[in-house]
């Protein structure tokens, strides 16, 4: 059913565009959103995994550029520049503390990702090893949430993952740019992960009062 309707798919050029205006103004919202919540100390984000998706965000949107000119890289490019501002906010109000296995396995696959890009100039490994490093950066955020969701208690996810959404439509629809394909997937399966365990401690509180 699914695979029939994503086959008889096809945006028109509004549309594309339509797809990434709504798509990059539900990441701007999200960051916005999110950027509110630290502000007002409302959640408490882990700075290594913010370090890591800040790192992460440059370089998928940098690599992808190289592997694909798409119309979606666009959403990637205003990822990267929001993501930096939420970043430098949280590592302005953190304290330092030493990196786990899990944050220190991903920015080490970000740093190896930029010498793969920049020095070797090998854009389609340093993309993949992007895809590769974003599900894992997000296990110590998952594991804090897990034990309390207040951490990472933001609507924000649930904007990113609508976003998310859309962009991985607009890359099925258009039948091009596939490099990218992997790393939407990851992002938008991502951060619906968080959404729904963020969700589900808001359930537990509202059943227990």
């Amino acid at each position: 059913m699914v695979t029939a309707l994503l086959t008889n798919l096809h945006l028109g050029g509004n549309m594309q565009i339509l797809f990434v205006v709504l798509s990059s103004l539900l990441g701007m919202i999200a960051y916005g959103v999110y950027y509110r919540d630290i502000r007002r100390s409302s959640i408490q984000p882990n700075k290594w995994v913010w370090m890591t998706f800040g790192i992460t965000t440059v370089m998928e949107a940098l690599t992808y550029n190289e592997v694909t000119n798409g119309l979606a890289s666009v959403i990637f490019f205003i990822s990267a520049v929001c993501c930096l501002v939420v970043t430098r906010l949280i590592w302005s109000r953190a304290t330092w503390e030493k990196p786990s296995w899990e944050e220190f396995f991903c920015l080490t696959a970000s740093v190896l990702a930029g010498v793969l890009w920049l020095g070797f100039q090998e854009a389609l490994w340093a993309h993949l090893l992007m895809v590769v490093s974003v599900p894992v950066a997000f296990i110590p955020s998952y594991r804090e949430v897990f034990k309390d969701h207040v951490s990472e208690d933001t609507h924000a996810w649930m904007l990113w993952t609508i976003g998310d959404m859309l962009a991985v439509v607009l890359i099925l629809a258009t039948r091009s740019d596939w490099e990218s394909f992997p790393y939407a997937a990851v992002e938008a399966v991502s951060h619906a992960g968080m959404w729904i365990m963020v969700s589900r401690g808001r359930r537990k509180v509202s059943m227990k009062s």
